[in-house]
């Protein structure tokens, strides 16, 4: 029996979300990717970019393996096509050892393209990282890729 989605709404991080932040964070399948997550370094963190329109997205344990990663990815690749219209793809690094995170991004519409070795953000991880990649859509009704901001 599959479970229904969790209903997933976006709106901006408030210094209000930092302590229900540094909770999640605290979460055993997260801390193993964000091992500072004291209320102070969560702060020292998050709370410089709380007006800087950074977007942040963050889900209740409840909501893991339910679609909301994948969900969360393809917003935040909508904003990129909305606010960015020179970038013509979005490309994300992810530890290979982290299935959970690059799996939501090839759910959400990613490719995976060869993985690569790059500086962990946790000296202690492997280099090795899944290379995930979403180009954008063609232009409508013309069938034909995007190619730039002027076109």
């Amino acid at each position: 029996m599959e479970t229904a989605a969790p209903e997933v709404r976006f709106r901006p991080l408030t210094r209000d979300d930092l302590p229900t932040l540094a909770r999640w964070l605290a979460e055993p399948l997260v801390a193993r990717w964000w091992s500072e997550n004291s209320p102070d370094r969560v702060e020292q963190d998050f709370g410089p970019y709380l007006d800087d329109a950074q977007t942040e997205c963050i889900a209740e344990p409840a909501a893991r393996g339910r679609g909301a990663g994948a969900a969360m990815a393809a917003w935040a690749v909508s904003e990129i096509w909305a606010h960015h219209p020179g970038a013509s793809c979005v490309i994300v690094p992810v530890n290979i050892e982290n299935p959970r995170s690059w799996g939501a991004l090839l759910r959400a519409g990613f490719r995976r393209l060869p993985d690569a070795e790059l500086t962990p953000d946790n000296p202690g991880d492997t280099p090795l990282h899944a290379i995930c990649r979403i180009d954008r859509p063609a232009r409508r009704g013309t069938g034909t890729p995007w190619t730039g901001a002027g076109s």
